[in-house]
């Protein structure tokens, strides 16, 4: 097995700082960065917010995504309190028209508006995806609050008419949220940091741990398994990297230990 220990802490954000309001919850700026694939349940928002529709106005969100993901929750809107959210629900015809895609791992500017029926979304200024909403009832003026979300939903997953997977990861920055200027929510102690250099496979969150599905790996024994990383070991010592299934002690475990003079040796 070769073993080489690569370390970025090159980070676009390392948290979030915010004040803890009477409901218990983080209150945060919604224009800072966030990675969207933090540890929670997998439908409940990183961020929410609730508004009154009087406070609005403009009608137009954007922001930056960045993602090799292809599938996820990245906004989420709705009224009535969960009765009329985007983009399907019952009672509604949906008829949906282009879009590129994202899932690139570059920064993509994501400008979301209303335009009477239509939903349009905007993607680097060019290559509009138009989403036509039909209602089947009597248009009605919207009143009342709108809740917004970034990495979830705030309606019962039973009103989804195609489900898909929720954890989205990928980090969104630079937002303009319908140019409110009310602090998000978030339940959420610490957030995950958006690393600046990324590249296709499991996100390391800083949290000391990546799942991989070990059905990918090679099964023919003289194949092997390579695994590389690099880094400056001077200021390190303890446990560098493990190897273990879920509910089991480690199969490999990879560690620093210092010595007097200031010596180090790489244990396995």
């Amino acid at each position: 097995m070769l073993l080489t220990l690569w370390c970025s802490v090159s980070v676009l954000g390392q948290g979030a700082d915010g004040q803890e309001n009477p409901r218990g919850k983080k209150e945060i700026s919604g224009a800072g960065v966030f990675y969207l694939g933090q540890d929670r349940d997998m439908w409940r928002p990183l961020l929410q917010i609730t508004v009154n529709l009087s406070e609005i106005t403009s009608i137009k969100s954007i922001f930056q995504l960045r993602t090799f993901d292809p599938e996820g929750t990245i906004f989420y809107g709705d009224t009535k309190n969960g009765e009329d959210w985007f983009i399907s629900k019952e009672g509604m015809l949906l008829s949906v028209t282009g879009g590129p895609k994202l899932n690139d791992g570059k920064w993509h500017t994501l400008e979301v508006s209303n335009q009477g029926k239509f939903v349009v979304l905007i993607v680097d200024r060019t290559q509009p995806l138009v989403a036509g909403l039909q209602p089947k009832r009597k248009e009605e003026t919207l009143a009342g609050a709108l809740r917004l979300a970034l990495g979830g939903i705030l309606i019962n997953t039973e009103k989804l008419l195609v489900q898909y997977k929720p954890h989205m990861d990928g980090c969104v920055r630079e937002g303009t949220w319908l140019n409110l200027s009310s602090s998000w929510e978030t339940e959420e102690e610490d957030m995950w940091p958006c690393h600046e250099h990324i590249k296709p496979g499991s996100y390391f969150p800083g949290k000391g741990y990546a799942v991989f599905n070990s059905s990918v790996f090679p099964t023919q024994r003289e194949q092997g398994i390579n695994i590389e990383f690099w880094g400056d070991f001077n200021n390190m010592e303890g446990t560098i990297f493990s190897i273990k299934n879920p509910g089991q002690e480690p199969c490999f475990i990879l560690w620093l230990i210092k010595f007097k003079g200031g010596h180090s040796h790489i244990w396995c």
